[in-house]
């Protein structure tokens, strides 16, 4: 049987005297296990994680942050100047933008929007009307962005296998890259999956940091904390995490690890003061930091009020995320999780980790960026919790030794078999649309406006080209009537006309789309309860995406014709 010594990490090279064995022997053939085998199947699994984001990054509409986000970064490299989109540091922007302006395309700044500063109508301008190709802009930009998610999936992988050996590893690389979430969100130009991979370059470099001597695991500290705050202003969360776990695990009182401690403290948080002071270039400011982390949410709408479980609230709820993340997150994760947190809660009353175990550096950042989200964003998406998912991931990889400590050796193939086919299955289920995926727990499915979640946990302006495809097929000559929530140029994608206030009462004789957001938040303002709009009245002909529910009225009589000219949205 694999005792508790199987979690201790192993010893990384080091040119320090060698020092005594710190683990059974069982747990040493678990970590020495592997080898060519399991570098094959990590590469296989980044490759299908790889094929599905970019499957995504090529085939979907504009969303709603991007068309800020991905033109501020081109507008960063043109003009040297950070005028847009602020409330975000500029490292995801900037390498994002970094195929369009290689490839020379054209920066509207001599538009008003760009002397306004106006974020919105300027990305829309660069994107759709000012000659450049958005499909392109945006598919090489997010190409990007999965690059990034590959290397927080191998990232996973390095740290698991230092810890517990290459097939023990396998299972939290597994859970990264069939994961939903982590493919929907890696192929959108957004700072979440960049944020969790920082992350997971600094909490594991600054761990290696402490069991090795050599500048590479300090310098590679250094610029995971300095990525940390160029990504996101809440990146003080994890650097702070970080730092308490090597407060936590320096052992003060042996000079070597002192002297390891010290080094890795000063460079983890000289990088962090570094990348604050520089966020928006030279020269240095004090107050730019401060300034961005206030402007975190400025841009939501006065009076918005956030959805989830049919129910609207003004004020952020503290138990959204925890319930957004059972509904949307795989069965795989949430089951391998769940027994990781309950069978070493059972194995601390016995013994306890050893000294060097690496498990602070996950578990610390993981807990406090989580909680801070679930304390302080707003309730829109459970995007936000991604770094510490992410963060929370290398747990899994001490599941088959803590089952191996409760259950014979069949049970504990089988108890793995259902967390990988749990995993496999929602990767499957959700190739087509892992945006507006759930997993069906309470009651939560996809393609279903009540009574669970909106905004970026389903419709975030993504499936246009889905529902252009569609339309054609079923209905090529009508022009449809469309309910949209995002920031795209729809005209771009497909011909409609937008649906006007009046219709959320009385319908036209006509065929409608309606977005999953458009649904809880009619045009023209919610007057009424929900199930008294006709659209939540019938049932919709189909759902595409699980975004748009169609329904077609062309044939209900004592409805009225539509009017014969209308502008396109």
């Amino acid at each position: 049987m694999i005792q508790w010594a199987t979690f201790r990490q192993v010893p990384l090279p080091d040119s320090s005297p060698a020092r005594p064995p710190t683990s059974s022997s069982s747990a040493g053939e678990l970590r020495s296990s592997g080898g060519l085998g399991s570098w094959l199947a990590l590469a296989a699994l980044l490759v299908v994680f790889a094929t599905l984001s970019l499957r995504g990054a090529w085939s979907s509409s504009a969303t709603f942050d991007e068309v800020a986000h991905l033109p501020a970064g081109v507008s960063y490299w043109a003009a040297g100047d950070a005028r847009l989109n602020r409330e975000h540091p500029p490292l995801v922007k900037l390498l994002a933008a970094l195929p369009a302006v290689v490839a020379d395309s054209q920066v509207p700044l001599d538009r008003a929007s760009w002397a306004e500063g106006d974020q919105w109508r300027f990305g829309s301008e660069l994107l759709f009307t000012s000659g450049n190709d958005p499909g392109w802009i945006l598919g090489a930009g997010r190409t990007v962005c999965v690059a990034i998610g590959l290397l927080a999936g191998l990232l996973i992988f390095l740290w698991c296998r230092a810890m517990v050996g290459a097939r023990a590893a396998l299972l939290p690389s597994l859970l990264f890259c069939l994961s939903p979430l982590f493919i929907a969100h890696s192929a959108l130009v957004t700072t979440d999956v960049a944020t969790a991979a920082a992350l997971l370059v600094l909490a594991w470099s600054a761990w290696r940091s402490l069991e090795r001597d050599g500048w590479r695991s300090l310098l590679l500290a250094g610029m995971g904390a300095a990525a940390l705050m160029l990504c996101k202003y809440t990146g003080p969360i994890g650097v702070g995490a970080v730092l308490l776990a090597l407060l936590l695990r320096t052992t003060w009182r042996d000079p070597a690890s002192r002297r390891r401690g010290v080094l890795a403290l000063v460079a983890v948080s000289g990088a962090a003061l570094l990348a604050a002071t520089l966020v928006w270039g030279w020269p240095p400011s004090l107050r730019a930091y401060p300034d961005g982390f206030a402007s975190l949410g400025f841009n939501h709408m006065a009076g918005w009020r956030f959805y989830a479980l049919g129910q609207f609230s003004e004020q952020a709820r503290w138990w959204y995320f925890p319930f957004a993340l059972a509904v949307k997150a795989a069965p795989g994760t949430l089951m391998s999780l769940a027994l990781v947190a309950i069978l070493a809660a059972a194995a601390a009353r016995r013994a306890l980790p050893a000294p060097g175990a690496g498990w602070p550096f996950f578990l610390l950042p993981a807990l406090g960026y989580g909680l801070a989200v679930v304390v302080g964003a707003p309730n829109v998406g459970v995007r936000y919790l991604l770094p510490a998912l992410a963060l929370a991931l290398p747990a899994a990889g001490f599941l088959p030794a803590l089952l191996g400590e409760r259950l014979r050796s069949g049970l504990v193939q089988i108890v793995l078999a259902l967390v990988v086919g749990g995993q496999v299955w929602a990767a499957w289920s959700a190739r087509d649309l892992p945006l507006a995926w759930f997993n069906g727990l309470a009651g939560c499915t996809t393609g279903q406006a009540l009574p669970c979640l909106d905004d970026s946990n389903v419709d975030w302006g993504q499936a246009l080209p889905a529902l252009a495809e569609e339309l054609g097929r079923v209905a090529p000559k009508d022009r449809v009537r469309l309910a949209y929530f995002g920031t795209a140029r729809v005209g771009h994608y497909l011909d409609s006309v937008a649906m006007g206030a009046a219709e959320v009462e009385r319908p036209y004789r006509a065929l409608y789309a309606l977005s999953v957001q458009r649904m809880l938040r009619p045009p023209g303002g919610q007057e009424q309860a929900l199930e008294e709009y006709w659209f939540h009245q019938r049932e919709a002909d189909m759902v595409v995406a699980g975004v748009y529910h169609i329904f077609d009225l062309r044939e209900v009589a004592g409805l009225p014709a539509p009017p014969r000219a209308e502008p396109a949205p």
